[in-house]
């Protein structure tokens, strides 16, 4: 589905955000992580591709 343009795929993403001092959580990236090119960067969110579980809805997940 990744490869077909006529499909849009949701990309789910969380920045967290300190609503009184107004910090930003930014995070270093492990350098076991899954894609090589994020090893060692920051990051101010938490997200990313959501994978099917086979038997389980996202309710369940």
């Amino acid at each position: 589905m990744e490869e077909d343009p006529n499909y849009k795929q949701l990309i789910g993403y969380v920045l967290l955000k300190d609503e009184v001092t107004g910090e930003v959580l930014v995070y270093k990236r492990l350098v076991g992580g899954g894609e090589a090119r994020l090893h060692g960067k920051a990051s101010v969110g938490i997200g990313g591709h959501m994978n099917e579980v086979e038997g389980k809805t996202i309710l369940k997940c």
